[in-house]
């Protein structure tokens, strides 16, 4: 009954996220880019499919891409 507005909702959390990620791996990258680096590495640990891939996706939609 509500898909069409929680759809809507949806869209609009997403990209709420999305702009706040981005604000938050700008401010990191430039006032602590080792440890931004450092959390990549980390999260690169953890596995391929359970972290790196959906953050690399992430920074990816916020035009944030890891080297």
């Amino acid at each position: 009954m509500c898909s069409a507005s929680g759809g809507a909702h949806e869209v609009a959390k997403s990209r709420k996220d999305l702009a706040q990620a981005a604000a938050l791996v700008a401010a990191l990258r430039e006032s602590a880019p080792f440890a931004f680096a450092d959390a990549m590495a980390d999260a690169s640990a953890r596995g391929r499919e359970g972290w790196a891939k959906p953050i690399e996706r992430s920074l990816s939609q916020i035009g944030a891409g890891f080297p």
